[in-house]
């Protein structure tokens, strides 16, 4: 009896272990999943482009004093940075997890109507955003410069980044991270921790503060909670592309804590820093946008709540993750 009790209790520690283990193991990679690349592949492949002719010019496009060569520079570094992180999570599939190389929740079936739809809610969003700091008098808006000619060329090009590099962290961190703790965890738990590992992956950005973090994990439990009820990643992929260009190139502010350069529409600009604006952060760091997560995440919580029926509920668990 004493040897079977002491079994027993090394089975529960060793699934003690595992239950902890394999969420930290998780949050991990998807942190490097995104990371890795600006600090391997991405130097990695400048240095071999100033190898090459001209290749130095390419190099340093996104330094470019001119609209279209920055913006074409801020094009190329997502796409590096997204193709190596995409090569990194291919490989984990495949070879760790013996997974086809098809991503998970990217079904095929009415894809570019709900990216269009979420493209169009990443607008409203932040126009609503950009409203209430106007409205608030600690902000200024006018024409910028580089909204004419060529500008709007460059405008286009860093739509295509972004259409880029929001995708990227959409795949890892609501594709891949949330899915695979919602096969061991709860989905409030599940939901918890891929949006603090999402929110902690931006804690090295400029004049970030514990506000900004809290928003971002924020912005993370509302983009899980569309993944959950949608049973796919393309509407959070379209906001969170609409969401970061419009503030990084149509307004021209701080995208969490950087300010990209390429061109932009009009010209944002605070008045003084508050709690309202988020300072030098960006919007992302202030209480306005908080205030428009948590309603926007209070409305999906209702949808959800009016669709439970039990058809709705049985049809979600067919769905793969």
């Amino acid at each position: 009896m004493q040897t079977l009790y002491t079994n027993n209790d090394s089975i529960k520690i060793k699934k003690k272990a595992t239950f902890y283990t394999w969420w930290l193991l998780a949050s991990l990679l998807a942190t490097l999943f995104t990371l890795l690349p600006a600090y391997s592949s991405i130097p990695l492949i400048y240095k071999l482009l100033r190898d090459l002719p001209a290749g130095d010019a390419i190099a340093n496009l996104s330094h470019h004093p001119e609209t279209i060569p920055a913006a074409l520079g801020f094009t190329l570094y997502w796409l590096i940075a997204s193709c190596s992180t995409f090569l990194m999570l291919w490989i984990w599939m495949c070879i760790v997890e013996r997974r086809g190389p098809w991503p998970f929740r990217l079904p095929r079936r009415q894809a570019l109507r709900t990216y269009l739809q979420g493209l169009l809610l990443g607008v409203v969003l932040m126009s609503v955003i950009v409203c209430i700091l106007l409205s608030s008098g600690t902000a200024t808006l006018q024409l910028a410069g580089s909204a004419e000619g060529g500008g709007v060329v460059a405008l286009l090009f860093t739509l295509f980044g972004w259409m880029v590099q929001g995708p990227k962290e959409e795949i890892v961190y609501r594709g891949w991270l949330l899915s695979r703790l919602t096969r061991r965890y709860g989905r409030w738990f599940s939901i918890m921790i891929s949006s603090l590992v999402f929110a902690l992956a931006h804690i090295l950005n400029p004049h970030v503060n514990l506000l900004a973090l809290f928003n971002l994990t924020l912005f993370g439990v509302l983009c899980a909670l569309c993944v959950l009820a949608d049973g796919n990643i393309w509407r959070v992929a379209g906001l969170h592309t609409a969401w970061n260009w419009m503030q990084g190139h149509i307004f021209a502010l701080p995208v969490s804590g950087v300010q990209y350069h390429g061109g932009n529409l009009f010209l944002f600009q605070n008045t003084y820093a508050t709690l309202l604006n988020g300072g030098e952060f960006g919007p992302e760091g202030g209480l306005v946008v908080t205030l428009v997560l948590v309603l926007g995440i209070s409305l999906i919580c209702l949808r959800q709540q009016t669709l439970a029926t039990p058809e709705f509920l049985a049809r979600r668990a067919t769905q793969p993750l």
